[in-house]
């Protein structure tokens, strides 16, 4: 799809996968919508301020891919080493074993349907010269588990670093629209009557206490979801995405023990 902005300064946390990705560095994250050139890419970076070794840019389209790669070739992306992929035509435009060498990465909906296909979608990507995947937000473990079967019977958590997309919830209303309204996403009623049972015996007109009472919630369980996909065989780290929320991060990374 295409985008009319650009967006900058998008938070994500990778844990897990390695010294070379994520050794001493906070990810930047750079979004280059379909209605920009690699001039506008190149000013963007340049005031950006690109001084972390281990920025990351996220690309959408094959479009995206080709004004990248031709901005690359003038130097504004000098540094920039990971790149995320939507698709798997773009994939195909970051060529391997180019210099400077790309860690390449794409995106996954474990639980978008169909989802008995989305297993032999993943290993398209894998082939098509995927280093790394970044799911989107899982909350069911039970069918990601489902899913993990069958990406290990096909042999690609030995072929890619997987990392579980995961996110804090800020309110009951949250938990609620992602179940009713956002592709891929399945939420499970029980974390829907969590975040509900949060504001147990605080009156309604306490609306602060409230939202912080919400927000602890969002917090704990989000803990308890890395936790849990740390137990499945093939998962490699977990993208921490805390939607408006940045400052949830670090208690999630501290409460679940991934800090050195």
């Amino acid at each position: 799809r295409n985008r009319t902005q650009t967006h900058v300064g998008g938070i994500h946390a990778a844990c897990g996968i390695g010294p070379d990705f994520h050794d001493g560095f906070e990810p930047e994250l750079f979004g280059f919508g379909g209605g920009h050139d690699e001039k506008r890419c190149c000013r963007v970076i340049d005031s950006g301020g690109v001084a972390c070794r281990h920025g990351a840019v996220l690309l959408e389209g094959r479009r995206q891919f080709r004004h990248f790669l031709r901005a690359r070739v003038h130097g504004p992306f000098v540094g920039v080493e990971n790149h995320l992929a939507f698709g798997v035509e773009g994939l195909r435009d970051l060529v391997k074993g180019m210099e400077p060498r790309f860690f390449v990465g794409a995106a996954a909906a474990p639980e978008a349907g169909p989802t008995e296909w989305r297993p032999y979608r993943l290993g398209k990507k894998v082939s098509a010269g995927a280093d790394f995947i970044q799911t989107q937000l899982v909350y069911n473990i039970e069918a990601f588990k489902d899913y993990m079967d069958v990406v290990r019977q096909l042999g690609l958590h030995e072929r890619v670093y997987i990392l579980v997309g995961v996110g804090p919830l800020k309110s009951p209303g949250m938990a609620k629209y992602m179940r009713d309204f956002v592709p891929g996403v399945t939420m499970p009623d029980h974390l829907v009557n969590r975040m509900e049972q949060a504001t147990a015996g605080i009156p309604k007109e306490e609306t602060k206490a409230r939202n912080e009472a919400w927000r602890q919630e969002g917090i704990k369980i989000c803990i308890e979801l890395i936790q849990q996909v740390q137990e499945i065989e093939g998962v490699a780290g977990v993208h921490v995405m805390a939607i408006e929320w940045e400052e949830a991060v670090r208690p999630i990374v501290e409460g679940a023990g991934l800090l050195p």
